[in-house]
């Protein structure tokens, strides 16, 4: 946390973490068969419809039924509300709501190669462990941190913690502005959030890490590799969950006016502001990874 935040504030920041609602998986309502009927009762497909004709039909069923029950004010629970409008279960996706103040784990991404149930906790708390710290994170981001424990619009913040947080943030942007020069056509204000999220997600994931191997004792490691230690395995299976390869044109249509800046940008600035990643690869003091002036805003 921040040098010499103030009590209050400090208190106001855990009260809101301590209210943060979470869900991950599934929604019980998919699992009961009358519900799910009645969901896709109005969805008409038929045996004689080609793949390319059912895919039309499926996404022109989930525009109308959301226009349907939002628009013309159908809705009658808050539960229908979330049927309506959430992303799919099985997508591979996050997310924090500001609104509800409630981190959503869809079961698409409790999957490899973000999650292995059978694998070293290692790798898993790098990516998923990272995963987990980065939508929490995002209760304190710049959007986060003007709302309070029940998603409302409010300065809750001293004057001198916002200020201090601020001047890391643009610790942040600065990095960010200066790493992704030669990649024109990028929003780099919209990702502003998502690089704090990052830098804060990787921290908290690694003090957990830390935290399960005090109380379960010495973690396993690759058999054939004894020489990677826990450490480099933690920051290894962030870096696999990162992993991607995108031309440049890509990179432009995929986050020109996304919030999230392009993988190879969120690995490389998100390890290198991270000293544990420096001690766990003995990168030397003023190396590319290790710089001597590094952004820590937690």
């Amino acid at each position: 946390m921040m040098e010499r935040i103030k009590d209050d504030c400090l208190q106001a920041a855990q009260y809101k973490l301590s209210k943060m609602e979470h869900f991950a998986g599934n929604r019980d309502w998919i699992e009961n068969d009358q519900l799910l009927s009645d969901f896709h009762s109005d969805l008409h497909l038929s045996r004689g419809d080609s793949f390319h004709r059912m895919i039309r039909k499926i996404i022109i069923w989930k525009q109308d039924s959301q226009f349907r029950k939002l628009v013309k004010q159908q809705v009658v629970d808050a539960e229908e509300i979330v049927r309506a409008i959430e992303p799919a279960a099985s997508s591979v996706n996050a997310f924090y709501s500001v609104r509800e103040n409630k981190l959503v784990i869809h079961a698409g991404r409790i999957n490899p190669p973000h999650y292995y149930p059978n694998f070293l906790n290692s790798i898993n708390y790098g990516s998923m462990g990272m995963t987990i710290g980065h939508e929490i994170t995002h209760g304190f981001d710049p959007e986060g941190s003007r709302h309070n424990e029940n998603g409302m619009l409010r300065d809750w913040w001293e004057y001198s913690t916002r200020e201090k947080y601020d001047q890391r943030v643009q610790c942040i942007s600065n990095q960010y502005n200066n790493e992704t020069d030669s990649v024109d056509g990028i929003n780099l204000k919209l990702q502003v959030g998502e690089n704090v999220a990052d830098l804060g997600g990787l921290k908290v994931a690694f003090k957990a890490y830390q935290s399960f191997l005090e109380q379960n004792g010495p973690a396993s490691r690759l058999p054939n590799y004894p020489d990677i230690t826990n450490a480099q395995l933690f920051f290894l299976g962030f870096g696999q969950s990162m992993c991607s390869k995108e031309k440049k044109k890509h990179l432009i249509e995929q986050h020109g006016n996304d919030a999230h800046p392009p993988n190879k940008f969120r690995l490389i600035l998100s390890t290198r502001n991270n000293r544990e990643f420096a001690k766990a690869f003995n990168c030397p003091a003023g190396s590319k990874m290790n710089p001597i002036m590094q952004c820590d805003i937690w």
